[in-house]
């Protein structure tokens, strides 16, 4: 679980992703860094190698080994989609895995994303581009609402999506 010590240091924003999913960080990121110079916070991208000349954007390489490790620097997690066929089909893994370590979302409304995101609960869904900020400013202004979120959004994993989660579905769905 992710223990957060939020309030005494700059927050850190975050993606993570593939090299096949990477097209849709980069093409949010001019957005992200026009919301980080009005506010003040770090970018970590996690699995997409951009050259950026900020010093408050990190970008990392994923790997299996380090990805728990790289996880636990975000603070708040970032899923933007462009709303078509292709997105809506996704299967929000990554809002699983940020939730799983206690990390909040902000995230398009697109597909089972908003199966996923109890909109308030364990992060924000997303419906029109001024709503990143919105939503963004929220955790911002108030850091204790990223641990709250975060382990509503850990308990929402655990109950819905963990193997014991999947398991329990599975045998009812077997003693029929």
């Amino acid at each position: 679980l992710k223990k957060n010590k939020i309030s005494k240091k700059k927050i850190t924003i975050g993606w993570s992703g593939s090299a096949s999913t990477s097209k849709y960080i980069e093409k949010f990121l001019p957005l992200l860094t026009k919301i980080q110079k009005k506010n003040k916070f770090k970018i970590l991208i996690i699995g997409s190698k951009l050259n950026i000349n900020n010093k408050d954007v990190e970008c990392l390489s994923w790997s299996s080994k380090d990805e728990f490790q790289q996880l636990k620097k975000i603070d708040v997690g970032l899923m933007p989609l462009p709303n078509n066929v292709w997105t809506r089909g996704k299967c929000g893994l990554k809002i699983l895995q940020y939730l799983s370590v206690g990390i909040p979302s902000v995230v398009s409304n697109v597909g089972i994303n908003s199966k996923i995101i109890v909109n308030g609960k364990n992060g924000y869904l997303v419906n029109h581009k001024s709503q990143w900020e919105i939503y963004l400013k929220k955790f911002l202004n108030n850091p204790k609402l990223i641990t709250k979120m975060g382990y509503y959004g850990r308990e929402v994993v655990k109950k819905n999506y963990s193997d014991f989660a999947i398991i329990d579905r599975l045998a009812s769905i077997l003693r029929i």
